[in-house]
């Protein structure tokens, strides 16, 4: 698949090809808006679009509101510094699929891709990415790692899901009670253990271990990722 990043930061835009490049993506890197329109013969020719907001002479926004006037273009993300609610509505206003706000996290960015190239029937590529990355789909409930899978309970996909989202930092007990609607200092205490043990188990069934999670006694728990390959 082919990618344009519009990107004016030529360090930012290798990394997001270099990052992209094991998941079958060909990268084509465009400083301006200008001279994105001015070299891409057509839109047919790229299968993702990531535009940086801030760009110099034609911003980001003007070139999404120029690229959806076509028909039959691509996905559109948008990689933007803006964190306001007002600045991000008009991003997705302007025909954008979604955004991603600087500076990028490697995982959040893959799970917006394969988020957006799902919705456009792009299952061949979303699927790779699931079998490299260690992926929970939160519709499903299933967790991927290593070309295997294994279902996770509602619970486990809360506890997984904030696992995910904060690797390498501790999980306070608090945490873990507010995202379960526990109440604190009742009998689910060693609720949470129970399930964080069941957790264990399920990460136990893959060849390969996906990460490990580790209890820091009377604070709470720290999931460690295995590094993607």
């Amino acid at each position: 698949m082919r990618v344009a990043i519009i990107e004016d930061d030529m360090d930012q835009a290798r990394l997001l090809a270099y990052w992209l490049r094991p998941y079958g993506f060909n990268s084509s890197l465009f400083t301006s808006a200008e001279y994105f329109l001015e070299t891409s013969s057509s839109l047919a020719d790229f299968n993702l679009i990531l535009v940086d907001w801030l760009l110099p002479g034609m911003d980001g926004l003007t070139l999404v509101k120029k690229i959806t006037e076509t028909a039959n273009h691509p996905p559109i993300i948008f990689v933007t510094v803006k964190d306001k609610s007002d600045e991000l509505a008009s991003a997705l206003h302007s025909g954008a699929d979604d955004f991603i706000s600087k500076p990028i996290n490697k995982r959040i960015l893959l799970a917006r891709i394969t988020s957006t190239l799902r919705r456009y029937g792009h299952s061949r590529i979303t699927n790779a990415m699931k079998q490299n990355e260690l992926w929970l789909d939160n519709d499903s409930r299933v967790l991927y790692f290593d070309n295997q899978n294994c279902k996770l309970t509602e619970t486990e996909k809360v506890i997984m899901s904030l696992f995910l989202s904060l690797p390498n930092t501790l999980i306070t007990r608090e945490q873990l009670y507010e995202a379960l609607n526990f109440e604190p200092l009742s009998d689910h205490c060693r609720a949470i253990d129970i399930k964080i043990s069941r957790l264990r188990k399920k990460l136990g069934t893959f060849s390969l271990s996906p990460g490990e999670i580790i209890c820091q006694y009377g604070k709470g728990y720290i999931f460690t990722r295995t590094s993607s390959r």
